[in-house]
């Protein structure tokens, strides 16, 4: 089988995957905030108690739990909906809702959008497409954080086992991308070794476009 085919068979799994292990990937996932340094740059530019969307957030935990507890807004997407009833169930304070990050039907404005080991599961072409519809959903000064791969490509990864799909654009398209989009601020981390080698986005200050 050719890599091309692989990546085209993974893709079309990856939702299925989630569906079918949401419990078992919530037991998992480390409740401990590993992220937390990135959350509070991402946070702290962003006014008290703004609203944010939270796109592939999972069970909620650890990362909703903490922009709830830290007085933000929340707003959790996922197109899981074992994930969804979860979070639910965990914290009804916030609002979820059970769709696909490529065709949102949320309804008003966010001061900031984050999508962490979300966002690398849509193709290159759909992240493309994906970045400034959400930046259309940020308001002026606002921030997006989003987890990519450390370079452009497509590769695969698991889900308690199974196989999932991953593609990441370059950091260089990224940056213009989100600087098309108005933010005037855009870090980029590879492998981040203070966040279990994570490859982080993040994109700041951004005005109105």
């Amino acid at each position: 089988m050719n890599a091309s085919k692989t990546f085209e068979e993974a893709r079309a799994r990856t939702k299925a995957v989630y569906e079918r292990q949401a419990a078992a990937w919530d037991r998992r996932r480390p409740k401990t905030l590993v992220e937390k340094a990135w959350l509070d740059r991402f946070l702290n530019v962003l006014p008290p108690g703004g609203r944010v969307l939270d796109l592939g957030c999972g069970t909620g935990e650890p990362l909703g739990a903490y922009f709830l507890k830290s007085g933000y807004a929340l707003v959790g997407v996922d197109y899981a909906a074992e994930m969804i009833a979860i979070a639910a169930k965990r914290f009804p304070q916030a609002q979820w809702l059970v769709q696909d990050m490529r065709r949102l039907s949320v309804e008003g404005e966010f001061d900031g959008v984050i999508s962490w080991d979300g966002f690398f599961h849509l193709s290159k072409e759909e992240q493309r497409a994906a970045i400034p519809a959400l930046a259309a959903r940020i308001r002026p000064g606002g921030a997006m954080l989003l987890t990519v791969g450390p370079r452009e490509g497509e590769t695969t990864g698991t889900v308690v086992g199974e196989t999932v799909y991953h593609a990441s654009l370059s950091a260089e398209e990224y940056r213009d991308l989100l600087a098309r989009d108005g933010f005037s601020e855009i870090l980029f981390a590879p492998d981040d070794p203070d966040c279990t080698g994570h490859s982080v986005l993040l994109a700041t200050g951004k005005g109105a476009v």
